[in-house]
């Protein structure tokens, strides 16, 4: 064989004569290299299917997987075809569509389309899978199971009737401390874990990826950009809002990025907003002046003065400190001041305030005037005055 390796091809062949009268010459040769396929996927004959990492996935559903791990399925007489997609979630990968799916019943679920004619899809759906298998269950949104669906793998997730983080804050607004002290804690518990026992960094710990139950516990999901074994290829990928900086700028990374990522979420959570105002960066150069200012300006924080504890402040400053040394790990954060200081309340408090909706006030109906002698109240005349 050849000792540079490949298959050598020719690609063509110039000459021309020059004006002194001497022939130049000039061949291009193209070396190629068969790359291996890391998956296996067929569509014909009677038993389609695909393959990659351990996992066997068929339009029946999973029928291997690498780790000892039981699906549970969708329940008796549901399938991929009798769901309703009701909300469609917007995703900034060519080839990964998301839903939000109810069924007959009302319940919920989350539905997620990996193209498998696409490299990041196919990549994407393993690391979802690992990442959701790696967790610790108590703190995982649940995989039912995975279809085979023409050129796509359908998974579909359980919402068990739960809220996602991004909607409960569009909806109730800024959380106050003590329920984003819940919620906080039960995240750095489950990435914890992670980090510790399954050497995986999440990667894109944000509020569309945290589902909270009614009953208040929290269960992350959003593992298509973890990696396990961090070093210097896990750079730059994914949503960039709540990068750290030494992702934004394609250095080698690990688990310090998802404390900055809990820092950006809990400034979301507390604040009621991002912490960043996107409306600033618009355009094709929209990423590259994102990254200076993520860089170069002071990292996001909550000011003095603002209806805030200490604790809270402190808390944020700890998880976005762009020196990687003195930014805290995971471990460090949950035994923050700000986290053990609302340690004795359970999830349920949290679940109890966001079940509980929001009422108008009506605070006019205390105040009283002279009307001809008889007190009402501005409710009253107003009611009377609309005619009803």
């Amino acid at each position: 064989g050849d000792p540079a390796g490949g298959h050598k091809v020719s690609v063509c062949k110039l000459s021309h004569d020059s004006h002194i009268g001497s022939v130049g010459e000039a061949q291009l040769d193209l070396r190629l290299f068969s790359r291996p396929l890391d998956f296996t996927f067929s569509y014909t004959g009677d038993q389609p299917v695909f393959r990659k990492a351990g996992y066997t996935i068929t339009p029946k559903g999973i029928k291997a997987m690498p780790q000892a791990y039981k699906v549970k399925g969708l329940p008796g007489g549901e399938s991929i075809r009798t769901l309703t997609m009701d909300k469609v979630v917007p995703s900034e990968v060519q080839g990964l569509r998301v839903w939000r799916a109810v069924d007959a019943k009302n319940n919920t679920y989350t539905v997620k389309r990996f193209a498998l004619t696409e490299f990041d899809p196919r990549r994407m759906l393993v690391n979802e899978l690992d990442g959701l298998i790696d967790c610790l269950q108590q703190h995982a949104i649940t995989p039912l199971d995975a279809f085979l669906d023409r050129l796509e793998v359908v998974l579909v997730l359980d919402d068990m009737g739960g809220r996602y983080l991004r909607d409960v804050v569009e909806r109730k607004g800024k959380l106050p401390e003590q329920n984003g002290s819940i919620v906080l804690r039960q995240v750095l518990q489950a990435v914890r874990h992670l980090h510790e026992n399954k050497l995986r960094v999440h990667n894109d710990i944000d509020a569309r990826n945290i589902l909270v139950l009614k009953t208040g516990e929290v269960r992350i999901g959003g593992f298509c950009y973890s990696t396990r074994n961090v070093g210097a290829a896990q750079k730059f990928a994914g949503p960039y809002v709540h990068m750290s900086p030494e992702r934004l700028l394609g250095l080698d990374c690990g688990v310090a990025s998802d404390s900055w990522s809990v820092g950006i979420l809990a400034m979301e959570l507390l604040c009621g907003k991002p912490a960043y105002d996107m409306a600033r960066f618009s355009g094709p150069n929209a990423l590259f002046e994102f990254k200076k200012m993520v860089v170069t300006e002071p990292s996001p924080s909550i000011k003095r003065g603002d209806d805030y504890s200490d604790e809270v402040r402190l808390f944020v400053d700890s998880c976005l400190h762009k020196n990687l040394k003195l930014r805290l790990p995971v471990s460090g954060l949950l035994s923050h001041p700000f986290i053990t200081k609302y340690e004795s309340f359970m999830p349920n408090f949290l679940g109890r305030w966001i079940s509980k909706e929001n009422k108008p006030k009506r605070r006019a109906s205390i105040i009283s005037v002279d009307d001809g002698g008889k007190q009402e109240s501005i409710f009253a005349l107003l009611q009377k005055a609309s005619g009803a």
